[in-house]
């Protein structure tokens, strides 16, 4: 089980088969995750072709769910729609490069203008000429550092001059962030509402994208140290077992699929995920 505090949440992961739980394997767990002072961790290659693609799909399902799970564990302040790189700055075609500049930019930025709240969630993506960019979440960004773009938001997520909006039309201010020099930047704030919808957004729309152009070995997403992280809780029982258990829990299911992890195999091998709401937690 996995809780959401943020949002008063739960997940419920169960597996078909048993599952073990190798001490090498779960040390590659953060292999996704660089943080600020931190430096991207790299993985030998298999020399089998089977056996590389099926680590490349596990590692980009790993990637993929740590991002959705720190998303949902924290309160973001805003949606990060762009952060680009110029070309004068940057190669903006070299993974390496536009990581590196970004890095050093953040922990600067810790240091001299944000404060200890700030926190950021940001996945790689391309643009269809291979330029890199950058999309996520953020907290705790110094409000001096942020000017009206002279864009606007609208309902249906499509960005618009601040002229071309009709009277009554809803839409959110798009910020730049002014103290981001490397390339263009857009924020918008996230009402507390759409907190969920972010977290699923960012995973379906950008992640999905970007994650396999990354360089194999690399991260395929950045994350501040001082986000919050989820509270998992391992339940060891038979299927039959875990399937009664959460037939009888008593919050509002708003969640449920199956998500299968190999194929081709003589027993079904994946993961059936329900998420609730409204559950009291466990002691």
């Amino acid at each position: 089980m996995i809780w959401y505090e943020e949002s008063q949440e739960c997940e419920i992961a169960i597996f078909d088969n048993p599952v073990s739980f190798d001490t090498k394997i779960g040390e590659l767990e953060d292999l996704e995750d660089l943080s600020d002072d931190g430096e991207g961790v790299g993985m030998a290659e298999s020399a089998d072709p089977d056996k590389r693609d099926e680590n490349k799909r596990r590692n980009l399902r790993r990637a993929k769910q740590n991002v959705y799970r720190i998303a949902r564990c924290n309160r973001w302040d805003f949606f990060v729609g762009n952060l680009s790189f110029r070309k004068d700055i940057c190669d903006r075609y070299s993974y390496d490069e536009i990581s590196k500049k970004l890095r050093m930019f953040l922990k600067m930025y810790r240091r001299r203008k944000a404060d200890e709240n700030f926190k950021y969630l940001l996945v790689f993506d391309q643009h269809k000429d291979g330029a890199w960019h950058m999309h996520g979440l953020m907290s705790g960004v110094a409000p001096s550092g942020l000017a009206d773009s002279g864009k606007r938001r609208l309902e249906s997520g499509k960005y618009v001059d601040a002229s071309e909006v009709e009277e009554g039309e809803k839409t959110q201010m798009v910020y730049h962030w002014t103290d981001y020099r490397l390339g263009w930047s857009s924020l918008t704030e996230i009402p507390a509402s759409d907190s969920v919808k972010c977290s699923t957004y960012i995973c379906d729309q950008h992640f999905e994208k970007g994650m396999n152009a990354v360089p194999f070995g690399r991260s395929r997403f950045l994350v501040s140290r001082n986000v919050k992280r989820p509270d998992v809780e391992t339940m060891n029982m038979s299927f039959d077992e875990a399937w009664e258990f959460q037939s009888q829990l008593t919050g509002n299911l708003v969640m449920s699929k199956y998500v299968p992890l190999a194929s081709g195999s003589m027993q079904p091998i994946g993961v059936h995920y329900f998420q609730y709401k409204g559950i009291a937690r466990m002691s």
